[in-house]
């Protein structure tokens, strides 16, 4: 910074030093200004997306969760559950007893192709976990949407180790420390917090704060990684909600194909199966997001990417057309527990028929 002010001074003639000094006084403010607000929202965290935490955050980033469940895993898992939050439901306990291997469910809210890599290579490279097989389920829009760089796993050491350019995807991710909605995140915890309300969940009690009330609380976490949607957790969920977040572009993401082909190599090298299933959605979805969105151009991209995965070892299972109980559903995009099941009786027989884990 220095030099430029430096640079400013021999581009302005000496009679100009009032607007000389204006001007570094204005640069002065803008810089202190950015840095400022980088820095109060790296404090604060109001997203969980870091490792501070000096208030209670509007809303958790789930991977730290899951890493330190991971790393206490007892026993250790020869079966991970990797995807979105609409894997979330798949019950390890169950998922065990089905295979009859201890299993671990690794799904993160807003998971992605990335997360998918992360902590498979976290427990295999790192743990030294003896993983026999990936349960990955794969939304739609894996392979076409843009990571979510408030929600990556470059900003969890454990994961960011993992990926084919970690300093690079770090690096991506603290632009967000400017992003102004992260900035009235962090104004809106210091307010609530100061007028002792709760934040999405979070209860503040003599300063103490209740955070086991929020569902998604580290407390609520079983250490196989499970904690379901409940039915009726988010109900207020509507169509026209779930519509909105599928919107999305239908052109395939290099670097996301890459580190799906990168995840095969990586298993097929150690001898791990991979078996990989479309998530499924409720009817009512699945008609609006044809009429509304492009639902069906991503759904055919994903589904051609599947297929030639297939053809490198990978088990492909259908669950989309399964009977199951849509009542018992958390909201259309997440199965209940039933349905859960369901899901995971299917894909042991897919398994077997491939020749199992």
């Amino acid at each position: 910074m220095a030099m430029a002010l430096n640079r400013l001074d021999e581009m302005m003639p000496s009679s100009d030093g009032k607007a000389r000094a204006f001007l570094r006084l204005v640069i002065l403010l803008i810089v202190l200004g950015m840095s400022g607000q980088a820095g109060l929202n790296y404090l604060l965290n109001p997203m969980g997306r870091w490792g501070t935490r000096h208030l209670i955050p509007a809303k958790d980033d789930q991977r730290y969760y899951k890493v330190d469940l991971l790393a206490h895993a007892n026993p250790a898992p020869e079966i991970l559950v990797l995807g979105s939050s609409r894997s979330r439901g798949l019950d390890p306990s169950y998922i065990s007893r089905v295979f009859s291997r201890p299993a671990f469910n690794a799904s993160v809210e807003a998971g992605s192709v990335q997360d998918w890599l992360g902590f498979t290579g976290y427990a295999v490279s790192e743990l030294k976990y003896p993983v026999r097989l990936l349960i990955i389920g794969v939304d739609a829009g894996d392979f076409v949407m843009h990571t979510n760089r408030q929600q990556h796993p470059a900003n969890v050491p454990e994961l960011r180790r993992q990926l084919a350019h970690p300093w690079f995807d770090w690096f991506k991710t603290r632009i967000y420390l400017w992003s102004p909605a992260m900035t009235r995140a962090s104004w809106t915890v210091i307010k609530k917090w100061w007028n002792q309300t709760n934040v999405n969940g979070f209860y503040y009690d003599d300063g103490e704060d209740i955070q086991r009330k929020r569902p998604d609380a580290r407390e609520n976490w079983r250490p196989d990684g499970f904690n379901p949607y409940l039915p009726g957790h988010a109900a207020s969920q509507e169509i026209s909600i779930s519509v909105g977040i599928h919107q999305t572009n239908t052109e395939v993401q290099p670097g996301h194909l890459k580190d799906f082909e990168r995840l095969v190599k990586f298993a097929g090298a150690r001898g791990i199966k991979i078996v990989a299933f479309l998530t499924p959605i409720t009817p009512r979805l699945y008609q609006a997001l044809t009429q509304q969105t492009n639902y069906n151009q991503t759904l055919e991209r994903t589904r051609s990417i599947l297929r030639t995965a297939e053809r490198q070892g990978v088990i492909i299972c259908e669950v989309e057309h399964l009977p199951f109980n849509y009542r018992e559903w958390a909201d259309p995009d997440h199965p209940g527990p039933g349905s859960s099941r369901l899901i995971v009786d299917t894909l042991y027989s897919c398994v077997a028929r491939g020749g199992g884990p």
